[in-house]
């Protein structure tokens, strides 16, 4: 059970008769617990329902037992936002179906402290030997986007790595003059290392444009990268819609950008 004050119940409820003749379908009272994942402990802060156009919607909870109120209209998806905290990934977005009367829905948010070293996003996100992003990554980057929104004071890492990627060495005629200043041609080795090294700086280029494009200010990403030399691993058999499949063991396991929280700044 919920623990509200009188004084609670009466807001709630001028807040939703206020609310009624404003939208067409009927208003919903979330209400719940806000509890600390590590400890079970009942947190206060504030909750924020974010509409897909854009419209807040704010909460608090109490400190005391982690309750809190909050009326919105039915029919709409919610992106929810917990000032100082991160929610399981299942419900950072709550879809509220359409009801034709007033209606009341519960839910317990078990959260995790936003500080130093926790991890947003990890996984191969570039393609194998190449700067270009895979096709999910544009939804890591709109979530990265809504979190320095809405939670103030945050820096993010993120590590650009080589480790799925590798390149054969290879030799190039270069041009050269001798001590008589003469003009000579010898033959000059592109290493693995000099090639990777060329991909992470296309990769952080890539990386930069991608948020820029998204108004993610650069100063709010410190990017760095890690040259990791893996030669081909064999590949194994994978069956995947029912059939079998060769892939190499570095597609399976290989990382090649991590995110993590670097700094939260107190205000």
């Amino acid at each position: 059970m919920y623990n509200f004050t009188f004084i609670n119940l009466v807001i709630v409820f001028f807040t939703i008769t206020s609310l009624l003749p404003l939208y067409s379908n009927s208003v919903v009272l979330v209400q719940g617990k806000l509890i600390n994942k590590s400890n079970n402990k009942p947190i206060g802060t504030k909750i924020k329902f974010i509409d897909d156009e854009g419209k807040e919607i704010t909460s608090s909870s109490n400190s005391g037992e982690g309750d809190f109120q909050i009326v919105v209209p039915s029919g709409k998806k919610y992106d929810v936002i917990i000032e100082g905290w991160l929610q399981e990934k299942d419900i950072q977005k709550i879809d509220i179906p359409v009801y034709n009367s007033y209606s009341e829905l519960g839910y317990e948010f078990l959260l995790t402290p936003l500080k130093q070293g926790i991890s947003l996003a990890s996984g191969a996100f570039f393609e194998k030997n190449s700067e270009k992003f895979n096709s999910n990554f544009d939804e890591v980057v709109s979530e990265l986007k809504k979190l320095l929104k809405h939670q103030k004071g945050i820096i993010l890492e993120a590590k650009i790595s080589s480790a799925d990627s590798y390149f054969k060495s290879y030799k190039v005629k270069e041009n050269y003059l001798d001590k008589k200043g003469k003009k000579k041609v010898r033959d000059k080795t592109v290493t693995t290392e000099v090639q990777l090294n060329d991909l992470l700086d296309k990769r952080k280029l890539a990386l930069e444009e991608i948020l820029s494009s998204h108004n993610i200010p650069l100063k709010s990403v410190n990017i760095s990268t890690e040259l990791i030399v893996n030669p081909p691993k064999p590949k194994v058999k994978v069956k995947t819609k029912g059939k079998n499949k060769s892939v190499s063991l570095d597609e399976l396991f290989s990382e090649n950008l991590i995110i993590t929280i670097a700094k939260v700044m107190k205000f």
